[in-house]
């Protein structure tokens, strides 16, 4: 424990003097780091997992640990070695991953207007439900003021939840066109920072949530499922109460449990839809973002046996707008 204090306490004095760098997890199960020229550079690669790496971590250690199978930890130890430290409890789907100066491993189970926050501590090897957030993330989530922030699915806002007050309220409203967010990574260099980077499945922005101020950084590539920075844990540290933050949505309002909700998911064959009479078309598109197939209004549920197994992007339109759901073939 000493020897951890230590080194938390290099860390602090260190941070202003260490680059800010983001590290980005794509489906092809490398880990890449996001450079100043907006390239990117591949420094992990974890080929023998059966999964993907659906978010990944940090620690105050510099050790990464990932989200496969939807519900287990892992240690990445190095490149295709790697340990399962827990399965994580229920049957909700988790892709969300960050870790606290702590050494706390905080993830949402996917279960709708039921979704939970849960905490998994490293040193000590046990799961905590934290509390039921009632918002399901489509990636990823990040500390921010000693906040956790995540997207909301199905919205295109970003939340913050205030583990000291158990408060949630939204903090930032994204375009229309980055609503879906797979990943997202605070910038740390003080407590008043402002600034985090995210990414869809295609794009990498910038976010100045001071000024708001959303910028492209125009990486060449796509695939995109999580997102993390080698210093965000430090934010942890941080206390601040945000207030609601208005804004007038592009698209109404709607969550997980909204009129194009699809299940099962993960799938075999079929997947269903909830409310489908108001669903008027949709596009089913690869993890490399290319469009395999449309089709107007779908009815109930569609037949998708011929897709290999893996991670697919659906693109719904109702009255309502357009969401985009990621569906995974197991």
């Amino acid at each position: 424990m000493k020897q951890i204090l230590i080194s938390l306490l290099l860390i602090a004095v260190l941070s202003k003097a260490q680059a800010q760098n983001a590290y980005l997890c794509k489906t092809d199960n490398r880990i890449y780091r996001l450079n100043s020229d907006s390239s990117l550079t591949s420094i992990l690669a974890v080929d023998n997992t059966p999964s993907y790496l659906y978010d990944v971590a940090l620690s105050p250690s510099n050790i990464f640990y990932a989200i496969i199978d939807f519900n287990k930890i892992i240690a990445i130890n190095s490149t295709n070695n790697f340990t399962v430290l827990t399965t994580l409890p229920g049957n909700g789907l988790y892709n969300s991953l960050t870790c606290s100066t702590n050494y706390e491993l905080y993830t949402i189970s996917n279960e709708g207007a039921n979704s939970k926050l849960y905490k998994y501590n490293i040193l000590t090897n046990t799961t905590e439900l934290v509390t039921t957030l009632g918002f399901a993330t489509p990636g990823d989530l990040t500390f921010y003021k000693g906040n956790l922030l995540f997207s909301a699915e199905g919205t295109n806002k970003i939340k913050a939840y205030n583990l000291e007050n158990n408060t949630l309220v939204d903090l930032f409203c994204l375009p229309q066109q980055y609503a879906t967010i797979f990943g997202i990574a605070g910038i740390y260099t003080s407590c008043d920072s402002t600034i985090i980077r995210c990414c869809t499945q295609t794009t990498v922005l910038e976010l100045d949530l001071l000024n708001n101020i959303v910028t492209d950084l125009q990486v060449a590539s796509s695939g995109f499922l999580g997102m993390t920075s080698d210093n965000e844990f430090l934010s942890s540290a941080c206390s601040f109460q945000f207030e609601t933050a208005p804004c007038a949505l592009s698209t109404p309002d709607y969550s997980q449990e909204a009129a194009n909700s699809i299940y099962p998911n993960p799938f075999q064959e079929t997947i269903q839809f909830k409310n489908y009479q108001e669903i008027h078309s949709l596009e089913i598109f690869d993890s490399n973002g290319r469009l395999i197939l449309k089709s107007a209004a779908p009815g109930s549920q569609l037949n998708l046996n011929n897709l290999e197994k893996g991670v697919y992007f659906i693109k719904t339109y109702t009255e309502r707008g357009s969401q985009i759901n990621k569906i995974v073939k197991s």
